[in-house]
C-alpha cells in the first residue's frame, strides 16, 4: 500500500492570508497514478480556517519474479504428485488475479484448486494433461501484469515385463556392474537390446536393465544360464588317430584285477550319468561299484563274464553324449 511523505494521523493545518494563492504538494513514496488531471489547482479558504485535502493514488500491479527481461518460470512435476503456483502481486487498490492455461481461463475443479484471493493455484495430482503454460494475470484500474509458468509433467519409466517374470527371477535381489559394449557383448537400440554373441560359461549371471529419468526408475532382471551339452573326446577321433572302424575305447584287464572306467564331462548344468553294459542299465552291486555322481565305475575283481561293452550316457538340458569302453578280460 503506498504512503505519502510527512503524512500523520491528523490533517496538516495551513494558515494563509485571505485572497492569496496556495499550492499543496502530495508526494507518495510509490510512483503513483493520480486520478484526474494531475495538475495543481487553486484552493481558496477563509482566514484562520483549516482545510483537508485528499489525494487518491493507484499503483499498477507488480508480480514478484517478473521484470522486463524475464521469461516463464519453469515448474517440473512428477506424475501423481502435487505442486503449487504462487502469484505474489502488489498493487493499490489490490489487484484481481485471474489464471489461464494455454490461453483458456481456469477455474477450480477436481484436480486444480485456486485458493481464495487467487494468489495460489494448486495442482493436486499431476497428470499428463496438466502440462502446459499457466498464466497469472493481476489487474486493477491502474494497469495489469502477467506472469507465465511453464509446467512439465515427468513420467517415471515403466518397463513392460510381459511374461518375463518367471521362476528364478527375483527383481532387486542382485545387481551386476554397469555394462558397456565390449568383445562379444553388444548393447544396441539405445540400450533396449543386449546381445551376447558366442556365449561362454563366464556369461552366466544376472543382467539388470535399469530405465531411469528425473521422475524415477524401473528395472528388469534376467537370469542368464549358459548351458553346455555333454561332449566326450574319443581317443579314436583325435587328430590323425581317427579310426572309423572303432566305436569304443579298448581296455584290457587281467582276471581278478581291478579296473576303473571314467566318465568326465564339463557340461553345464552337470549332466545325469547312466552306465550300461551291453545295452542294459547298471547299478552298484558286489561285482560293480558306481561312485556317487556316476563319474567312475569300478570293477574290484574282474571276471571273464565282466568282459563286454560299457557305455556312459551323459544327459542335461542342452543335449547328450555317450562314452563307450570295450573291456577284455585276459
Amino acid at each position: 500500500r503506498p504512503t505519502i511523505s510527512n503524512s500523520g494521523s491528523h490533517p496538516t493545518e495551513i494558515i494563509v492570508t485571505r485572497g492569496k494563492n496556495i499550492s499543496l504538494e502530495c508526494e507518495p513514496q510509490v510512483p503513483p497514478h493520480i486520478l484526474g488531471e494531475n495538475a495543481l489547482g487553486d484552493v481558496k479558504v477563509k482566514e484562520k480556517q483549516s482545510v483537508t485535502l485528499t489525494c487518491e493514488v493507484t499503483v499498477s500491479p507488480t508480480i514478484v519474479g517478473v521484470d522486463s527481461g524475464s521469461g516463464p518460470e519453469d515448474v517440473a512435476m512428477v506424475l501423481n504428485s502435487p505442486t503449487s503456483l504462487v502469484c505474489e502481486a502488489y498493487s493499490y487498490p489490490p489487484a484481481t488475479i485471474t489464471w489461464f492455461k494455454d490461453g483458456t481461463p481456469l477455474e477450480s475443479n477436481q484436480n486444480i484448486r485456486i485458493l481464495p484471493g487467487g494468489r495460489t493455484l494448486q495442482i493436486l495430482n499431476a497428470q499428463e494433461d496438466n502440462a502446459g503454460r499457466y498464466s497469472c494475470v493481476a489487474t486493477n484500474e491502474a494497469g495489469e501484469m502477467v506472469k507465465h509458468y511453464e509446467v512439465k509433467v515427468y513420467i517415471p519409466p515403466i518397463i513392460n515385463k510381459g511374461d518375463l517374470l518367471g521362476p528364478g527371477l527375483s527383481p532387486k535381489e542382485v545387481k551386476i556392474k554397469p555394462l558397456r559394449s565390449y568383445d562379444h557383448v553388444n548393447i544396441a537400440a539405445n540400450g533396449h537390446t543386449l546381445q551376447i554373441k558366442e556365449t561362454q560359461i563366464s556369461d552366466t549371471g544376472r543382467y539388470t536393465c535399469v530405465a531411469s529419468n528425473i521422475a524415477g526408475e524401473d528395472e528388469l532382471d534376467f537370469d542368464v544360464n549358459i548351458q553346455v551339452p555333454p561332449s566326450f573326446q574319443k581317443l579314436w577321433e583325435m587328430g590323425n588317430m581317427l579310426d572309423t572302424g572303432r566305436s569304443g575305447e579298448a581296455k584290457d584287464v587281467i582276471i581278478n584285477n581291478p579296473i576303473s572306467l571314467y566318465c568326465e564331462t564339463n557340461a553345464a548344468p552337470p549332466p545325469t550319468l547312466t552306465w550300461y553294459k551291453d545295452g542294459h542299465p547298471l547299478t552298484s552291486s558286489d561285482r560293480v561299484l558306481i561312485l556317487p555322481g556316476g563319474r567312475v565305475l569300478q570293477i574290484p575283481r574282474a571276471k571273464a563274464e565282466d568282459a563286454g561293452r560299457y557305455t556312459c550316457v551323459a544327459v542335461n538340458e542342452a543335449g547328450e553324449d555317450s562314452l563307450r569302453y570295450d573291456i577284455r578280460v585276459l
